[in-house]
């Protein structure tokens, strides 16, 4: 009787059939997961990322980077100054009072000043910007010597001279915005007549004073949030 009843209950029972090639191509088995791995650069010890400090050379290269936009912008106020005077047509013989030979010498003045200075920085900014980049590659070689980040520092950081030069070349850039409102605020006096000649160089002058104060107010934060800090 046992036997008959699971012989029944085998048979009532209902079979599956097993899948073929074709089902397991088109319906596969998933992958067995994979194991992810951490690298140690990324992993959750902050403590590890915070203290890590990127190379001298790379520190210079960012340094020296921010020298080509200061570089851009003097070449590009000292063109706009240079091409004022070069194209110039009032002559000093063709003035008739004095008030205006005084505003035309002192406009030639200026204006020198102003491309004298701002094609310095351009020049000098454009140098150092090279300087960074070129050390930055050096550092990167295989054939520079371990200790060549120690140069780098004793070049950039610790050569006071060097240290105050490019202190002073930053002053000058920022000095030479008077210069440029001055040298705006005298051409119209040249060149434009009347009313309006005087109304377009207050203009300029008064602006040239406010962005003069601007711009060393945004330094004096810099300086005193960030490099007395770093």
């Amino acid at each position: 009787d046992l036997e008959g009843k699971s012989l029944s209950n085998s048979l009532s029972m209902p079979t599956y059939a097993s899948k073929s090639s074709r089902e397991l191509e088109a319906f596969p088995s998933p992958p067995p997961p994979v194991s992810t791995q951490i690298h140690p650069l990324y992993s959750i010890q902050t403590s590890s990322l915070t203290t890590a400090k990127a190379p001298t050379s790379k520190v210079v290269e960012g340094l020296t980077h921010s020298q080509g936009s200061i570089a851009l912008i003097s070449a590009l106020l000292s063109g706009f100054a240079f091409q004022a005077l070069t194209t110039l047509t009032v002559e000093y013989s063709d003035l008739d009072s004095d008030f205006s030979r005084v505003v035309y010498i002192l406009f030639i003045i200026v204006t020198s000043l102003t491309i004298a200075s701002f094609l310095y920085v351009a020049v000098s900014c454009s140098l150092l910007e090279q300087n960074g980049l070129i050390t930055r590659s050096l550092a990167l070689s295989s054939k520079t010597s371990s200790n060549f980040d120690v140069h780098i520092e004793n070049w950039y950081f610790k050569d006071q001279k060097f240290v105050t030069f490019r202190h002073r070349l930053i002053h000058l850039f920022t000095s030479s915005f008077i210069l440029f409102s001055l040298f705006c605020s005298l051409f119209c006096l040249v060149r434009v007549d009347g009313p309006a000649g005087y109304a377009s160089s207050a203009i300029f002058f008064i602006f040239g004073g406010i962005m003069t104060a601007q711009v060393s107010t945004i330094n004096a934060r810099f300086v005193e949030g960030i490099l007395n800090n770093a």
